[in-house]
């Protein structure tokens, strides 16, 4: 993918530029998510009918991209395909705000790339846990709120491993590397593990989720957006049943 654009888009996900396959170098911007008719339109307007008819070339650092610290998708994704993640994770976010973290950190632990995938986990986002981070007992509020969250990680980890009481002894509690004390911590420790802004994620939290259907991922991002629920145990492809068995199961 060639290339990152600087500019924040204020109050949108993400900013897609995509540019045509057939050799004339023509350029267009779409801000992500957006209504599913909405961008028909825009593709039908920019001549972009079909996924091989354009690249994805760039795109803003903001939204989704920031908060996931990368590009949830290829360049050859299909346009709906990654507006398809935007809207499963602007969904569920508004009941779980670690909803883009924890898919950042599942992609990542799993290495899958694919958008339609990463959506799937978004709306099954409930179903991994977040881990709160512990304030050593004795340390003051204005430290602790000035830690970032891989310092908090240490913090937390120092006292459930009996360090913090050491630290506090030999007067070094107020200067000591939390971050630095994390970052080897982990690199020692069997688990992988991802930071968010008030807890982290451990790899055995993170189950092997399979690929749900076209129809049950479409239509489980529309209950969220709504706040619907899809009700019918009887259909195989329905999104409320399957992400809980998924979720839960594997």
């Amino acid at each position: 993918m060639s290339d990152c654009i600087d500019d924040r888009i204020e109050g949108n996900f993400v900013f897609l530029a995509v540019r045509a396959t057939d050799g004339s170098g023509r350029r267009a911007g779409v801000d992500l998510p957006m209504d599913p008719d909405e961008l028909a339109r825009f593709e039908g307007e920019q001549g972009l009918m079909a996924p091989s008819d354009y690249r994805i070339d760039g795109y803003s650092k903001d939204g989704i991209v920031g908060r996931m610290g990368f590009a949830p998708f290829r360049d050859d994704s299909p346009l709906e395909d990654v507006n398809l993640l935007c809207r499963a994770v602007d969904a569920a976010s508004r009941s779980d705000p670690h909803a883009a973290d924890k898919v950042a950190a599942w992609a990542e632990c799993w290495e899958v790339d694919d958008p339609r995938v990463l959506a799937g986990v978004a709306v099954r986002s409930a179903d991994i846990p977040i881990h709160r981070y512990s304030r050593p007992r004795g340390m003051d509020d204005l430290q602790w709120r000035g830690l970032d969250p891989l310092g908090r990680l240490g913090a937390s980890m120092s006292e459930e491993r009996g360090l913090y009481g050491a630290l506090r002894s030999g007067g070094v509690a107020d200067s000591f590397d939390y971050a630095g004390y994390a970052y080897a911590a982990r690199e020692d420790d069997d688990r992988q593990m991802w930071c968010s802004d008030d807890g982290y994620i451990v790899d055995a939290d993170l189950p092997n989720m399979p690929p749900l259907s076209a129809r049950g991922l479409e239509d489980a991002v529309a209950a969220l957006e709504t706040g619907a629920a899809v009700m019918d145990p009887a259909d195989p492809t329905n999104m409320a049943v399957t992400a809980a068995e998924s979720g839960r199961a594997l």
